[in-house]
């Protein structure tokens, strides 16, 4: 209850006891007569003057979208991201790029010391042309062996001793030819590319550091691959489908929504909260919107929504099946059965089937606990010029939407009349 109805209360109940004090007063006839005359004045004013209530003290009936489903949270993550790590040990020569930069496919990112790289090719080279003269000598000698066997100047098994040279020489040929081709690729691994389009979210080295193999280099991200992994309660396993719409807020962006859709749904609760994992694929819309990677987010599967009239949830008394209001009609304050439907716990909201009209005021906190019904209320604006709650911006964060007009005075009956 507002401050002004509080003292509107107060000076009802002093009113009444202040008058039967005077009532009980019996000092003379004329002057009991004449106090008895004003408490009885002053308790008929008392009991005729109405309460003053404020904008606190009351919510108002709207129309808008209302959404159903569990609430879920969690943080924007990244789809699409590749670490490069050292596929050569050594001095890292050169960098390219910097935290932050944008590159594509295949573009240098930097430059690994390769002298002892060139070494091994060489090595290699020099091993690939030895093996193949020793295979030249070996094929040479395998001929002249079986001319003279054919001859008969050999006997024919001297053919054995030769032919095993040959391929003795043919596999270190193979050998040779494997290590040429390793050295060469460690060569190529000293240049250190982009593994795909993106921007360098990480640089780990700089020109001068020695680097081993497997060492982290930079991590490459795809910015528009932003998605929102989130968990559910397990209670509403039901309601966690794939293309389910999802809307939801992020820390850093105010005042926005970004919607998405269920693209996966974990199978397996977390052991410790019993909650859901989820992802959230983003709309088209919201993808291009540079939506930053690594934030928490927060908002609600919507398993259901349409539009309606709806109140705060705080201002339905719940008895069993029955719910109430305490809505304002004619100056006096009257007691009314109303039929919830979908519940936005987002928003705190309740959808009104039936029972009110839309731009009704209805009684909220103290006041709907405290004021009875029949009571005659008059609800003031503030005198410094506060904004009446009919023209209040009535958009919810998540799921509902602004009131599309501002209710008249006449404003008829939604699906059932109170």
């Amino acid at each position: 209850m507002g401050w002004s109805a509080k003292k509107a209360v107060f000076s009802w109940v002093c009113a009444i006891i202040f008058a039967a004090l005077l009532g009980g007063c019996g000092g003379c006839g004329g002057c009991g007569q004449d106090a008895s005359k004003d408490g009885e004045a002053r308790r008929a004013d008392a009991l005729t003057k109405p309460l003053v209530l404020s904008a606190a003290d009351v919510t108002q009936v709207r129309r808008g979208r209302i959404a159903a489903g569990p609430r879920i949270s969690g943080s924007t993550e990244l789809a699409q991201k590749a670490s490069v790590r050292a596929e050569l040990g050594g001095q890292i020569r050169e960098v390219a790029v910097q935290r932050g930069q944008a590159v594509q496919n295949g573009q240098l990112l930097a430059r690994i010391q390769k002298d002892a790289v060139d070494a091994q090719v060489e090595a290699a080279q020099v091993g690939l042309r030895s093996a193949q003269e020793q295979l030249k000598i070996a094929r040479a000698e395998l001929e002249r062996t079986q001319s003279l066997v054919d001859q008969g100047a050999f006997a024919p098994n001297q053919i054995d001793a030769p032919t095993n040279q040959v391929s003795a020489a043919r596999a270190q040929l193979s050998q040779a030819k494997a290590a040429l081709t390793g050295a060469r690729e460690a060569l190529g691994d000293a240049t250190v590319r982009a593994p795909m389009d993106g921007i360098i979210s990480e640089r780990a080295v700089d020109a001068g550091d020695v680097v081993g193999v497997g060492a982290l280099l930079f991590t490459v991200v795809d910015p528009d691959s932003v998605q929102f992994e989130a968990s559910a309660p397990a209670e509403f396993a039901g309601a966690l489908k794939v293309a389910t719409p999802v809307e939801f807020e992020v820390r850093g962006y105010p005042g926005r929504d970004f919607h998405g859709v269920i693209t996966r749904v974990n199978p397996v609760a977390e052991a410790e909260t019993r909650q859901i994992p989820i992802i959230v694929e983003l709309s088209a819309a919201d993808k291009k919107q540079g939506l930053v990677a690594g934030l928490f987010a927060q908002g609600r599967v919507v398993s259901e929504s349409r539009q309606g009239l709806f109140i705060s949830q705080d201002a339905v008394a719940q008895d069993g099946p029955t719910a109430t209001v305490r809505v304002l009609r004619d100056g006096k304050i009257q007691q009314v059965s109303v039929k919830p439907g979908l519940v936005d716990e987002a928003n705190n909201s309740v959808e009104i089937l039936a029972g009110l009209r839309e731009g009704e005021y209805i009684l909220l906190g103290s006041a709907a606990r405290e004021i009875e019904p029949g009571t005659a209320v008059e609800l003031k604006l503030d005198a410094a010029g506060a904004t009446p709650p009919a023209e209040v911006d009535s958009r919810p964060h998540i799921g509902g939407g602004p009131q599309q007009h501002a209710p008249s005075a006449d404003a008829g009956p939604s699906d059932a009349a109170p």
